[in-house]
């Protein structure tokens, strides 16, 4: 194992945006988010690209102040997103949304492991008819 770190991203969370074009206030307010997710891991010295030869676990736990007003998946991806550029590395992910706590907040733990992500390269094989 080559690490596991933790932090959490205060309100207010903000989940993928999927047909918002660059210049409206939805795309800035993701794109922030996924900066502000990106900060919070520098600090916690979370490495900025997923080595060569490891995979990334990510687990995430949000909190809602009382119903949960974006998509858990959506919440995921804006922190995936936000962690790393190239983030085909990710191996695993584990989601849980708690409601109704009081406070609005994602805690992210992620760990980073030796060992292939997909285990061994497909090989060329040809396609049968």
């Amino acid at each position: 194992m080559m690490g596991t770190w933790t932090f959490n991203v205060d309100e207010p969370l903000v989940g993928f945006t999927v047909h918002a074009q660059p210049w409206t206030d939805r795309a800035k307010r993701y794109v922030a988010f996924k900066g502000k997710v990106r900060l919070l891991a520098d600090i916690a010295r979370v490495p900025e690209e997923i080595p060569e030869n490891h995979r990334a676990v990510v687990s995430i736990a949000v909190m809602w102040k009382a119903k949960a007003r974006i998509d858990l998946s959506n919440i995921l991806k804006a922190v995936e997103d936000g962690l790393w550029k190239r983030d085909r590395g990710i191996g695993e992910v584990h989601a849980t949304k708690f409601q109704y706590t009081g406070v609005e907040r994602v805690s992210v733990t992620v760990g980073i492991e030796e060992g292939k992500q997909n285990g061994e390269p497909k090989q060329n094989r040809k396609l049968k008819a």
